[in-house]
């Protein structure tokens, strides 16, 4: 009875040895992450019977299947931040028309060239009165007068040479009726011209006429209007108008009076003593 059993244990195991032959020979066929089996599983079969496990994988293969699923996942899902990538700051641009302009500025840029004005037209810079010539305005001029630069004086004209000359009183006794007595005023016309516009007052004796009263009276209307004289032949004196326009403030130099005087006449035509050369010659010595 002992032989039987002895002969049945050595065929069990030389099968279970044949077995184990059998599973290693067909272990590499294997698919390494196939956990399901490949035979087909129909809807009908019981579902204990669908699922039928391939040989178990040892721990060792599935750690390294982790390590590679791992893997890739880190390479396609990996998020961009500040230290995994590179970020390359744009470089700034300069225009080539102004690269260059902090150390050498454009000769012909237009604002070089550029008058500046002032609302009236006047540059803005402080005029220097080199020129007053003595007159009245002329009929096409609209003329301003200065409310405080006059001055009551002595005058002799030589209408002929269309020249003034200043008198001092001490003078005008020896010239007898050659001179005569005039406000002079600080005036300007649109253009900015300036001059001196000798007003004519009555004389010693009384003697008046509409062509100077006419002229006292468009000379006081342009201490605050723009005003234009025109001579009226029928009526025997001037007709004043007043510009309808807003033509803005006069701008006056800013002389005083003597220096004003002393552009306007010079030594030439002011007449001190009786040995002046006009007074020589209104008097026969010349």
């Amino acid at each position: 009875m002992s032989n039987y059993w002895n002969k049945k244990s050595k065929i069990l195991a030389k099968r279970g040895k044949n077995m184990k032959m059998d599973q290693a020979k067909q272990a590499p066929n294997q698919e390494p992450f196939d956990f399901m089996s490949t035979a087909q599983v129909s809807p009908e079969s019981d579902a204990s019977s669908c699922i039928a496990l391939n040989p178990v994988v040892g721990l060792s293969a599935l750690e390294s299947m982790s390590e590679v699923v791992t893997k890739d996942a880190d390479k396609t899902t990996q998020v961009p931040t500040p230290e995994n990538v590179d970020v390359k700051t744009p470089e700034r641009t300069i225009p080539e028309a102004y690269s260059h302009s902090s150390t050498a500025p454009n000769p012909f840029d237009p604002s070089h060239f550029a008058v500046p004005t002032t609302v009236t037209g006047a540059f803005d810079v402080v005029k220097q009165l080199v020129t007053c010539p003595v007159r009245k305005p002329n009929r096409r001029e609209f003329v301003r007068i200065h409310p405080e630069f006059s001055l009551r004086v002595f005058i002799l004209e030589l209408k002929e040479e269309r020249e003034t000359y200043l008198v001092e009183p001490s003078v005008v006794a020896g010239l007898s009726d050659e001179t005569r007595i005039v406000t002079l005023h600080l005036a300007v016309n649109r253009q900015g011209a300036i001059f001196l516009w000798p007003v004519p007052e009555p004389s010693l004796d009384g003697k008046e006429n509409d062509w100077w009263t006419s002229t006292r009276i468009a000379a006081q209307r342009a201490r605050t209007d723009w005003i234009r004289m025109v001579a009226n032949m029928s009526l025997g004196a001037y007709d004043v108008f007043v510009a309808a326009g807003a033509l803005g403030n006069p701008i006056w130099p800013n002389q005083t009076m003597a220096e004003i005087l002393q552009v306007a006449f010079g030594d030439r035509y002011i007449i001190r003593d009786l040995d002046h050369p006009v007074v020589r010659r209104l008097r026969g010595l010349e």
